[in-house]
């Protein structure tokens, strides 16, 4: 069966879309940590639940994961991605 070159380029962009977007969340993931703590006096208040993705990689992807980043923050307003290009 062939598909016309148009809808390949389509499902090839959006496995490459996934894949990034997995491979972001698993990397998150893997973070650890240990678990938070109660409050005391002086300590700096709370992120009120939001999350911070921090990561570093290639430049020449930036311009997708940009992208990409930006659209999941919007549909997960409590996750932040930081992407930076180095």
């Amino acid at each position: 069966m062939k598909f016309p070159a148009d809808s390949v380029k389509v499902m090839r962009n959006r496995l490459i879309a996934m894949t990034g977007l997995v491979a972001t969340v698993v990397a998150a993931a893997c973070g650890g940590g240990a678990p938070p703590q109660s409050a005391q006096a002086g300590d700096a208040p709370s992120t009120g639940g939001k999350v911070q993705i921090n990561g570093a990689g290639a430049t020449f992807p930036n311009p997708i994961y940009s992208k990409w980043f930006a659209e999941y923050t919007r549909q997960h307003p409590d996750v932040q991605i930081n992407y930076q290009p180095i």
